[in-house]
């Protein structure tokens, strides 16, 4: 028996030092890293070809986007005409995103 005297008894202290059952320990859990990439006057607006983001589960290419366009609102100028990929496949901008996708942001092709 006093090898779990714990159960059935609040934690106190320990719970909340270690997160257990807190919304920051559930929220924390939930996250996803995505490696970011952005090509030609993109990499120039972010100032860096390539990053790294920590979204929710569940979050999608748009989601993504948009996290970056209110760091750097010059992007968002370029929403319609930026074709994105998840792990160098075309994809569409309500495309889900999973843990370790590799997400690009490719400006429009100029030339002639």
């Amino acid at each position: 028996m006093a090898r779990h005297a714990h159960r059935g008894k609040s934690m106190g202290p320990y719970r909340a030092y270690h997160g257990f059952g807190s919304r920051l320990w559930r929220d924390r859990m939930s996250l996803m890293r995505v490696r970011v990439l952005f090509f030609g006057q993109l990499k120039e607006i972010v100032g860096k070809g390539q990053d790294e983001a920590e979204l929710s589960e569940g979050a999608r290419v748009e989601d993504l986007f948009e996290r970056y366009g209110r760091r750097f609102p010059r992007l968002t100028e370029f929403r319609a005409l930026i074709a994105a990929s998840v792990n160098q496949e075309y994809a569409e901008w309500r495309a889900p995103l999973r843990a370790g996708d590799e997400v690009a942001f490719l400006p429009p092709v100029s030339g002639g």
